[in-house]
This record gives C-alpha cells, structure tokens and sequence, in this order.
C-alpha cells in the first residue's frame, strides 16, 4: 500500500534559512578566532550534513522523495543547500572582516595626528570631537577616533582640519575572551587624549551630512535645556553619546531605555506621514515608492545606519514593493532579508547588542502576537474596540519583551521591574512626542519657529517626570543565559508561533519537553562555583582589579576599578568564575571616585565584608558607611599587617613615606605581591628579602596594564621595563595551585 503522505509542518522561507545559517556561519568563524572550539564543531557538523545531504539528493532522486514521505517536506534538500551557501558566506565574510580589522591595529601611543572634525560635543570638563580623514604619522588610516581635549574651546568646528599630538588607546575588537563592538559602532577603533600645547587648525573642509546634522542638533540645544535637548536628539536621531549619566539612569531603570534609539515606530511615523502628503497630490504609486525610499535612505543614513533603522527601513520597502505590485508581504521573510543585508555590509553586527534587541523584539512580536490574538478571540476578551486596542498593545509589549530576554539578561544582568507597566503607559506619549518633534524641527529647518521647539519641551518633560516616577522601583536580577539556553528558549517560541503547523496536542508536549531541557540548563549554569584550591585571575581593560580563591571557597576581589565605567568588566570577570556572591572586597590606594562602583558591586554581590586600607578621611568613611547597604563587616585599616577571623588568607601593605606602593595577599598555597606604581631601585633593594617570601608578582607596566610574572624575574627586571606585555584573560586562571 502507498505510503500516505504527511502533512508540511513548517513552510519554506528561504531567507529566513538562509539569515539563521549565516548567524552561525559567523558565530563559528569567530569563535574559531576565539579559540573556542565547540561552536566550530556543532556548525561544522550541520554544515557537513547538509554538503551531504544535498549530495545524495542531488545523484539519487528517489532518496528525497521517500525522505519527503516520511517527514513531511520535500525541500528538504533545498534547506540543505540555503544552510549549506549560509553557513559558507557568513563564516567566510566574517573571517575576512575579523582579518582585516585586526590588522589595523597598532600599538598604543603617543602619535601625531591629522585629521578632519566630524562632530563636537561637550562634557563638564571636556570638549570631545569626532574625527575622520585620519592620518597617523603620515599613514593614511580608515576608521575613526574620538578625542577629548582637557579644556573648553571654542575654535574647533565640525569640519575644521586639525593636526595634533596625542595619545591613541586602542578599543580592542576582542577583549575579555568576546567579541567588543565598541570599535564597530561609526568604526571609532581608538580613544585619544589631546596634547593641547601641540593643537593646529590648518583650515576647514566640512562635510553637507555632518553640517545638516549639527543643524539639527543646535536647533535643540538652543531651544532647550541641555538635558532634553540630548533626549530629543537621541530620540531623532538615535545618537546617545551627548545624554546625560542621570537621564540615562532614568531611562534604564524605568525600562524604557529603547525609546532613545530610533526603531520601527519613527520609520514607519515617517512612510505614513509621506505617503499621507503625496496622496493629496495624488501621485502615482510608483513615483511614491522612489520618494519615500530615498527620504528612508537619508534618514539612515542621518542615524548613521543602526541596525534598528536600516531593519526597519528595508521591512518597509518590502512592504511598499508589495502594494506597488500587489503582493501580500510576509513579515519572516521581510525580517530575515533585513538581518542578511545588515550582515553582508558588517558580520561582526551579530555580537552589537542593539542588532540583537532590534531583530530579537520584532521576532518575538511576529513570533507571539497570533497566538495571543487568537487566545483572545477564543475566551471572547475582545468586547470592544477600545479594549481590542488596550490588549493588542498589551501583547504586542509582551511580545517584544519576551523576544528580548536572553539578550537582556545575557548583556545587562538585570532588568526594570515594572517594565511592562512604564512601556504601556508612556510609550502612547513617546509617540506624541516624536510627531511635534519632527514637525517642530522640519519648520525650525525652513523658518525660525523657535517657539514650536519650547512647546515640544513640554511632552519632554512628562516625559522624564513619568520615567523618573518608575525608575524609583527596584531592578530585577536575572540569571545568566548561555548560547545553548539562549538557542532553546527561541525554538520553544517557535513552537509555539503559527510558523510551526503541528497539531496542538504535540506541540504542547514539544514545548514542554524544550521547557523542562532548558530549565536543567540555566539552573546548572547559575549555580555557584565552589572553590578548593587557590587561584587568580583578572580582566586586561581593568587589570588592576584581581578575583582570588582560597581552598576553603573565600571569594576576594582586589580593588574595583578606576570608576563606575568599569562595572561591566568587573561582572564579566565574577561571571566567567560563577561568582555571585563575595566574602570580601579588598580596596587599596581608595579614593571617593571609586564609591558608587564599590558600593555598586558589594550590594550587587551581598558582599560579606569589605576592608579599605590606608590614611581615610571622615567623609570618605561616612560615605561608603551610608551606601553600602548589605554590607555588615565594613572595616577600615591603617597599618602594616593584617590578618582576619575565619580566613585564608593573611595581608601585609607597603608604603613609601604615605604612599601605598605595593600590597600582598597570603594564602597557604600561594602568595601574591601586587606593585601600584613603580617602585625606585632603592625600594625595591630595601624590600628585596621580603619581596622574595612571594611565589608571584602582579605589576603595573603600560598604564591601564598589568602583567603577572614569577617574583625573581620581577627583582632581575627591578622596574618591569624589559619584560613583555601580558594581557589577563577572564576565561583562564592567571596561576593555580590546585
């Protein structure tokens, strides 16, 4: 009897096969740069699969059509082939991307630069330009650098030609073990510090894009306080660079910090609006498509094509080549045609946190909204239009929330509270505030209606009020989520979406069964590590700061930072060790600068004790006793040697004159000498027998950089200045004795 055939389960969407391949594809090839070797293997593995799959479908017929029989599908080999040309392109464009940045790189150092201005801001202290046509010691360089001179000036003007001496800090493009993006957003790839004795301005040569949006930048900023004026521009814009730490703050706390970045909603604000005032001059369809794409091209071109906007921009040419020809659009593939198109022109987008929340909230959105809606619809929720409206909206927050979540717990660790609650009430304002915005700014383009920009700074305002009001509610620590938790929860969604057509009965007990897996997972990988035996380790951009072991589990971080910019780093380096939580904090050579990340990191960790060492004023010490809430054991001592009760380890500090210079940590297996600032030959001629009772020395030599080597070549080198450079990496123990 003929076999009866099954049912399709899922439909074909070649570019949403082929926009999942290359995310692998990329994935892999950068981690093989990573040294990171299983991701390789499980991508190569599909990749082989498919090559031999493809193969067998391709020299004998009959093997996919009995394939088809059984599972449902004959395009099968077809997948096979788009997973296959996926997998090859994106790990290929990824290599030669990853190649080339790198060798870009060169040492940091001081350098002498010329270059062009693009844009111009100001902090309290600083002026901080933007700089392209880079030219470093007479090499011709293709990226940018953000440089910030030590005083107000007010001769340099966007597209002034500047010519300097300074200081370059590399933006590494791998560090800590990852991928960073900071040298892929506008391809800033360095940081310099600007030697104001050595400043010439040879001329100007400015660019009409930088001068139309310095324009609208100075519309705001003329025309209201500095704050909002940074708020409304990021909201146009999408550029977040000028606004202020406490706006910030109000914003991430409320859970509302996506309305700063410029998202579907402006786009499609736009193609509404412009489509709007050409039907009244009824033009012809085609003539519509061609304005409103190039005015969508501009406006990509103004917030310098984030991954927001350009996805947004190519889902709504999508939609309009549909109307134009009357095809029905579908949103997968509008989506996924989006992500390829972000990812040819830039592979190493896959690892930028907004590209993720970006394409991760609109897939939750396509993912849950029919489901939802069809819930609805079947326990009669829907009495009328207005509550259709409240529910839609509701589902279309959730949605995208729920899209989002293995990316906001992997970056940010925790997430607002009322979250839900903030988007619904106030991003209805946040829309009203973009619709005057754009107006106001278009007409201040044209005719100096400053008036309309002050009346704009109204919905600013209750705005921020209402943010303000949400942000007072605690965050909501989250767990940490994996590559393979993160793979998981999105096949569980998927499940679940209408893109999957099983009978409801197996997709229930599929969901459940990718519930129950996931669950194992994240609760193995949040469990905390348990230590026997000593070991150290550290981050290189924040490599003055040391997590320590004992054998009886005491968990020791040394020192946190410079400054609250370096939190991240220090969570980074707790989470690779699976640290969540600290016996003691260790602060050395304490300044009030490092408060509000010592006090961030002990109430963060339930730090059981924290210990300052050296000369503290009063204030410093009123400071730290009425900020650190969950800290019981806050000590602060001023002396030699020091040993603690039900500890591991032992302490002993050194001073020149009144200055800390150097400090050791003593266990039973091992025992660290840390040096803060180079030591004089005579000092370390003084200190030479004691300095020799250590297995290891942990030494500054390039600023931010320290290294670690064995304490008799440290002594041979006195100063550290013929040894060669270490970077600490996270993922790696720097030395152990287990």
């Amino acid at each position: 009897m003929e076999n009866k055939k099954v049912k399709r389960f899922v439909n074909f969407r070649p570019l949403f096969v082929l926009f999942i391949a290359m995310c692998c594809g990329i994935f892999a090839c950068v981690n093989l740069f990573l040294n990171n070797i299983l991701p390789v293997i499980l991508v190569g593995l599909v990749l082989l699969f498919s090559a031999v799959f493809y193969a067998i479908s391709a020299t004998k017929k009959n093997f996919g059509t009995n394939f088809a029989k059984h599972f449902g599908t004959d395009f099968l080999w077809k997948i096979c082939l788009v997973i296959f040309v996926g997998i090859v392109v994106g790990a290929g464009l990824s290599a030669i991307n990853f190649s080339v940045k790198i060798q870009r790189q060169f040492q940091n150092g001081k350098q002498h630069i010329l270059s062009r201005v693009k844009e111009i801001s100001a902090s309290e202290n600083d002026t901080i330009i933007l700089l392209d046509k880079i030219a470093v010691n007479g090499n011709e360089k293709h990226f940018k650098i953000k440089a910030y001179i030590s005083s107000q000036t007010t001769d340099i003007e966007i597209g002034s030609l500047i010519e300097f001496d300074g200081y370059l800090y590399q933006n590494k493009l791998v560090a800590n073990g990852k991928i960073s993006t900071t040298p892929l957003v506008n391809d800033v790839q360095y940081n310099c510090y600007v030697d104001i004795a050595t400043l010439q301005i040879n001329g100007k040569s400015a660019n009409v894009l930088d001068l139309f949006k310095n324009k609208i930048k100075m519309i705001f900023f003329d025309n209201m306080s500095q704050d909002n004026a940074s708020f409304a521009y990021a909201s146009i814009c999408g550029d977040k660079a000028l606004m202020s730490e406490t706006y910030s703050e109000i914003f991430r706390k409320s859970g509302l910090s996506h309305i700063l970045a410029v998202s579907g909603f402006n786009v499609g604000f736009l193609v509404s609006a412009i489509y709007f005032i050409l039907k009244i001059f009824k033009t012809n369809k085609k003539f519509t498509f061609c304005f409103t794409t190039a005015v969508l091209v501009v406006y990509c071109i103004l917030c310098q094509f984030s991954p927001s906007v350009f996805r947004a921009m190519v889902m709504s040419v999508c939609l309009m080549l549909g109307m134009v020809f009357g095809k029905r659009s579908d949103n997968l593939s509008n989506l996924s045609l989006a992500g390829i198109i972000v990812l040819l022109v830039q592979p190493l987008n896959l690892f930028d946190v907004g590209f993720l929340l970006s394409f991760g909230a609109v897939f939750g959105i396509f993912l849950l909204n029919k489901p939802f809606d069809k819930m609805c619809e079947k326990f009669h929720l829907y009495k009328n239009l207005y509550v259709k409206f409240v529910l839609q909206l509701v589902w279309a927050s959730l949605s995208a929330m729920l899209g989002t979540v293995p990316f906001v717990f992997t970056f940010f660790g925790e997430m607002a509270s009322l979250a839900l609650l903030s988007n619904l009430l106030i991003l209805p304002l946040v829309n009203l505030m973009y619709v005057t915005l754009v107006f106001s700014m278009i007409l201040n383009l044209i005719f100096p209606f400053s008036f309309l920009i002050k009346f704009t700074e109204f919905f600013v305002n209750v705005i921020v009020s209402c943010s303000a009001v949400f942000s007072q509610f605690d965050m909501i620590k989250t767990f940490a989520f994996s590559i393979f938790s993160g793979i998981s929860y999105f096949a569980i969604l998927f499940l679940i979406s209408p893109y999957l057509m099983l009978e409801p009965k197996r997709k229930l007990i599929a969901s459940l069964a990718l519930v129950v897996a996931l669950s194992c997972v994240v609760a193995n990988e949040n469990v905390e590590k348990k230590f026997d035996h000593f070991s150290a380790s550290a981050v290189s951009s924040v490599s003055s700061t040391v997590f320590l072991t004992t054998n009886n589990n005491q968990k020791i971080l040394v020192d946190c930072g410079k400054d609250e910019n370096d939190e991240d780093e220090i969570k980074f380096l707790l989470k690779s060790n699976k640290a969540f939580s600290l016996d003691y904090i260790l602060l050395f050579n304490y300044s009030d600068s490092k408060q509000k990340i010592v006090c961030k990191i002990a109430n963060d960790y339930n730090a059981e004790n924290v210990v300052v060492f050296g000369k503290t004023s009063d204030s410093t010490k009123l400071g730290l006793y009425s900020n650190l809430g969950n800290v019981n054991g806050l000590q602060f001592l001023d002396g030699v040697n020091y040993s603690f009760e039900n500890s591991a380890f032992e302490v002993s500090v050194m001073y020149d004159g009144d200055v800390l210079m150097a400090e050791s940590i003593v266990t039973k297996e091992a025992s660290i000498l840390k040096i803060e600032y180079a030591l004089t030959p005579e000092f370390v001629e003084k200190h030479k027998s004691e300095f020799l009772t250590y297995d290891f020395a942990f030494a500054r030599k390039y600023k931010p950089l320290y290294e670690t080597l064995s304490i008799k070549k440290f002594l041979a080198f006195r100063l550290c200045e013929a040894t060669t450079k270490v970077d600490c990496i996270a993922n790696y123990d720097l030395w152990t004795n287990a």
